[in-house]
């Protein structure tokens, strides 16, 4: 029983490290391999919810907001996926640089979507 214990936690552990290091260095070159895979998608999602807490933060600060959604508009994962993949169709007709980091791109899009009054 420990023996087994043992190794499912091990396992645990380097599922999570890989699930961890997974978001360390993504760039656009990335985006096509990575698009379906479910570490890849939560991670974003992370990206994404980090992003409306630095909003929250900045709002109580009464600072400049990242980028403005209305008070009734509760972002997911598959609308960061869904704005993320948007942006990068977009940049790609342009060129980009193709080690444009992937949470840029994705902050590029929210404040695309949803700009704040000036």
């Amino acid at each position: 029983m420990k023996r087994w214990m043992l190794v499912a936690g091990l396992v645990l552990l380097w599922t999570l490290g890989a699930t961890f290091t997974l978001g360390a260095d993504l760039s656009m070159k990335d985006y096509d391999r990575l698009m379906n895979d479910a570490s890849f998608r939560s991670y974003m999602n992370g990206v994404g919810t980090g992003f409306q807490y630095a909003n929250a933060l900045l709002m109580i600060r009464n600072q400049q907001r990242l980028f403005c959604t209305s008070d009734n508009v509760a972002l997911k994962e598959d609308d960061y996926l869904d704005i993320l993949a948007r942006k990068i169709k977009e940049l790609k007709t342009k060129k980009p640089r193709a080690d444009l980091r992937l949470p840029t791109v994705l902050l590029m899009g929210l404040q695309e979507a949803f700009p704040c009054d000036k």
